[in-house]
């Protein structure tokens, strides 16, 4: 290379130099510009040229390696913002639907074309729901053998680039003709949307901090579910928030899933097993997090009240900032209801409203053998008004336990509690127990002119 003196003023040329070169597109220039700023305190540049697309220039030997390492670190960043792309769905798109824009997006939730050409890890998928709402109505699907749905959803994210799916409301630009209501109109099938055994996606009905995403009208039968993200297979880092579920058989099935969160949501008028099914999860605590929701279990009175449960799990379970309720309808289940089942372990109930019950608000699921050493169930700051006819909370040692340890009931309420128990916790024979507390437990009724504060309870064990 010729050697040119000019340089940068007040700058040298050293002789140790050596020539260090980049091809970079176009938009290079800017990017250099940057570069070149960030290391100018560490680079000694003694010769910049410009000929086509290609950069030229030289570093010292001793910054040569750092300087590589630190650009390539700011050229993966920049290629992983470049890949991220928005996808659009609308029924009454007239272009090409091939969903690169509102334009030509995609007719359906089921036309989405997942890996390949179409949406890639940390792409986003806008759903039109247009000015007021809009309605997608399944096609009929099959679940064996290819476990479909009308939203089929095939890739994972990463937990730095995860795939989200959405209404038309959070698209750029925010555009009004978009950011109605989306409605699936599930039409009876298996299920209305799956991504089974898929990890770090995200189903995203927020509008201003409420719901702009509803499902309804799945199939009524014994196992079916509005969405399943997994059956059975570990995954990871998936998310439900804002979405109105109503009107099927059960709502939500995850199955041995890590770090999954479920918020905001709104569930009713589910007729079989569950609300949510949680089961098979991490031990780990607060691996799956609960909260904010409002959720309705339907009571049957033609099927001695029998109903689903709302939260079905098995531990590493958060429940908090929840509304319970119990809808006197009939049902096609046939179990006795309970608002909280989980395996009890590492299991955290705090700051929920409990408004009637079934059977229990919370019991534990053990069948067999329990974990050596049940730890860390926690039932704290909680309202309960006219709870279940047999227990309000009924832990129950498993087969297999030898130990509890920090288990805390503290600073609840019970209002209008006509249930043979307000506590019955069964430890079997010789069990010990460390770091138990069962404190501050108020009673009353509803003319709250009765009250009850118990500020321990004393435990046979």
């Amino acid at each position: 290379m010729q050697d040119r003196a000019a340089g940068l003023p007040g700058q040298r040329a050293s002789p140790k130099c050596r020539p260090f070169a980049l091809d970079i597109e176009t938009g290079g220039s800017e990017m250099l510009a940057h570069f070149s700023a960030f290391l100018l305190h560490r680079i000694v540049i003694t010769d910049i040229s410009v000929f086509k697309k290609r950069w030229a220039f030289t570093m010292s030997k001793e910054t040569k390696m750092l300087g590589l390492l630190v650009f390539c670190l700011f050229l993966l960043l920049f290629v992983s913002s470049l890949q991220a792309a928005s996808w659009y769905v609308d029924k009454d798109a007239t272009g090409s639907n091939n969903g690169t824009s509102w334009a030509n997006a995609w007719k359906s939730p089921h036309d989405i074309v997942w890996g390949g050409s179409g949406v890639q890890v940390g792409d986003t998928v806008y759903i039109s729901g247009g000015t007021t709402s809009k309605t997608y109505v399944s096609p009929p699907v099959s679940w064996i053998p290819n476990m479909d749905a009308m939203l089929h959803i095939t890739i994972s994210g990463t937990s730095n680039n995860r795939i989200t799916v959405a209404t038309g409301a959070k698209a750029p630009g925010n555009p009004t003709e978009h950011s109605g209501k989306v409605i699936f109109d599930c039409n009876q099938q298996y299920m209305c949307a799956n991504a089974i055994n898929q990890s770090y996606i995200t189903l995203d009905g927020e509008k201003n901090h409420a719901i702009n995403w509803e499902l309804k009208n799945n199939q009524k039968a014994l196992s079916q579910d509005f969405i399943m993200l997994s059956n059975g297979n570990a995954q990871v880092g998936n998310k439900i928030r804002y979405l109105e579920i109503h009107d099927g058989a059960n709502a939500l099935y995850v199955r041995s899933g890590c770090d999954l969160e479920i918020e905001h949501c709104k569930i009713y008028d589910i007729y079989e097993d569950h609300l949510i099914r949680a089961i098979d999860g991490c031990a780990d605590l607060g691996s799956i997090k609960i909260h904010d929701n409002d959720l309705t279990a339907r009571a049957g009175e033609n099927n001695s009240w029998y109903g689903p449960d709302v939260i079905q799990g098995t531990y590493g379970i958060d429940v908090y900032n929840n509304i319970f309720r119990i809808d006197y309808k009939d049902t096609i289940g046939y179990q006795h209801q309970d608002m909280i089942q989980t395996d009890e372990h590492r299991t955290r109930i705090w700051n929920n409203l409990f408004l009637g019950g079934g059977y229990a608000i919370w019991s534990n699921n053990w069948s067999g053998d329990g974990p050596t050493t049940i730890e860390d169930f926690w039932f704290i700051n909680n309202v309960v008004i006219n709870p279940g006819a047999i227990a309000t909370l009924e832990p129950v040692t498993g087969s297999g336990t030898t130990a509890y340890n920090r288990i805390y009931i503290l600073n609840n309420t019970f209002v209008d509690c006509d249930a043979s128990q307000v506590f019955r916790m069964g430890i079997g024979s010789g069990v010990k127990t460390v770091n138990v507390r069962i404190e501050n437990m108020t009673t009353a009724t509803t003319s709250f002119t009765d009250f009850t504060v118990r500020t321990s309870f004393t435990i046979a064990l």
